[in-house]
């Protein structure tokens, strides 16, 4: 498979459409897919970053299997060209309802329950919302695992405003941090290879004695590991940081960044102000001050934040491009042979509440009453033309109990049949609230597919709360 990427960086656009890209194709490609990067403007250090990886970097669009777009002046029109090219396109984006052809979308940056692309995008699009999906490169989910609980006491900070930082609030985050260097261990300050104020960055940092200047690094997730705050701007970072559970002080310094900033300020998974486009020293200080003197406002902020992201946003989003999508159809009574032939299956009772085997007859009867009742929704699930599953929901107000086993002899394209047939009932019946799944104790793969669908809770009973993006 050959996976292209359509984006662009600067330092007006910033550099973090790249950087997601290529978590996405370190990803991909690590499981054997082709991949080449489409760019019309790109820093040299970029450039080398892209091909150092052993990636193709090229001008124009090639014949590939998915098209991926992270282009804030592209959109459904220029999509829509490139279907002549591209067998599937995936559209990134960060500012919700914009219109999109695009056979699977994310949105990494939607904190709401609702879904902002309802009716600008086609009908089948897969549309993937929320933090769960932030492309993080690997090395964030190795190192979150080892890394130290936070205590809420300040002795490390780390300061990082994107790789181009064209306002230079670094410099301004530096003369905040000044006076109150004497309280602190170290201050580690990371800025891109090309920053328009590297010189001015440095000056500032040679004047702290505790200062560490950082041009461009790869080390990133262990620093915000070790770090006992972390100050910067919106963006990419924000899920960095989040996924490796440090405090932080978040402004805004661009206009697209506002709109998340607010929503994650607002529930405390961070402070700061959401919209800073010019650097204020003594509103960063304020700031600091406050975390000076808030240990314990300290841990929790960090303690939800790490609840948002878990850096496994890569991996998912590479399962959902590689795989041979599930689709449902509803059942009737010319499937009944069929059910009646896989329920019956030793591998299906097994993990089954009642495993004896159903005769024919009262398995006809229990068709027609399902079929016929509007509480109840009976699914076939299919992946390359071949039955796959089978799913059922009941219904009651607002919740849904779903019951689910794939085909004795499916293949792996049933891998992510759960998490497909939620979707399904999402777009449905979007009156649906939570979804419950009953489980035998000792059914650990059940248990283990429920859990990768996002369903939590304790054994026997998982629940999957539906007013949560996709």
């Amino acid at each position: 498979m050959k996976v292209a990427f359509r984006t662009d960086a600067s330092a007006v656009i910033g550099t973090g459409h790249v950087m997601r890209c290529l978590a996405l194709a370190q990803e991909l490609s690590s499981r054997g897919v082709r991949i080449e990067f489409v760019s019309s403007e790109l820093p040299a250090q970029l450039s080398s970053l892209i091909t150092d990886a052993g990636y193709a970097l090229a001008g124009n669009v090639p014949t590939c299997d998915w098209l991926v777009v992270d282009h804030y002046a592209l959109g459904a029109e220029w999509e829509r060209e490139q279907r002549e090219r591209a067998a599937k396109i995936m559209a990134i984006d960060d500012l919700a309802g914009r219109a999109h052809d695009c056979d699977l979308l994310l949105d990494q940056n939607v904190l709401a329950a609702d879904n902002p692309y309802r009716g600008s995008v086609p009908a089948g699009t897969r549309v993937c919302l929320g933090p769960r999906y932030a492309l993080l490169r690997r090395a964030f989910a190795a190192e979150r695992r080892r890394a130290p609980a936070r205590t809420g006491a300040l002795r490390r900070v780390f300061v990082c405003f994107g790789g181009s930082d064209p306002r230079n609030h670094t410099s301004a985050a530096l003369d905040a941090l000044r006076p109150r260097a004497a309280q602190l261990e170290a201050v580690e300050v990371v800025i891109g290879a090309a920053s328009p104020h590297a010189e001015n960055v440095a000056a500032r940092c040679r004047s702290l004695p505790n200062a560490i200047l950082h041009h461009g690094t790869d080390e990133m997730p262990a620093m915000l590991a070790r770090a006992d705050l972390a100050i910067g701007a919106g963006g990419t970072m924000t899920w960095e940081r989040a996924c490796m559970g440090v405090p932080t002080i978040a402004f805004g310094v661009a206009e697209n960044q506002i709109p998340v900033l607010e929503g994650l300020l607002r529930a405390e998974y961070a402070w700061g102000d959401s919209s800073m486009p010019e650097p204020d020293v003594e509103r960063i200080a304020s700031w600091i001050d406050r975390a000076l003197h808030s240990a314990p406002q300290m841990r929790g902020m960090a303690a939800r934040a790490a609840e948002l992201v878990d850096g496994q946003g890569a991996r998912r989003i590479a399962e959902a491009l590689l795989s041979e999508p599930i689709r449902f159809r509803l059942a009737t009574l010319q499937d009944a042979a069929d059910i009646l032939r896989w329920r019956n299956d030793p591998r299906v009772r097994s993990g089954s509440h009642d495993s004896r085997e159903i005769d024919s007859q009262a398995h006809l009867a229990w068709m027609q009453r399902v079929l016929a009742d509007p509480s109840r929704i009976l699914l076939v699930a299919q992946s390359g033309g071949q039955p796959v599953g089978v799913v059922r929901f009941d219904l009651r107000d607002t919740t849904a109990t779903i019951s689910a086993y794939r085909t004795p002899d499916a293949s792996d394209a049933s891998r992510g049949l759960i998490r497909a047939a939620t979707a399904w009932l999402r777009r449905h019946r979007p009156d649906i609230r939570e979804v419950r799944a009953e489980i035998l104790a000792d059914n650990a793969a059940s248990l283990a597919a429920f859990r990768k669908a996002g369903y939590t809770g304790a054994k026997g009973v998982l629940r999957y709360d539906m007013t949560k993006g996709e």
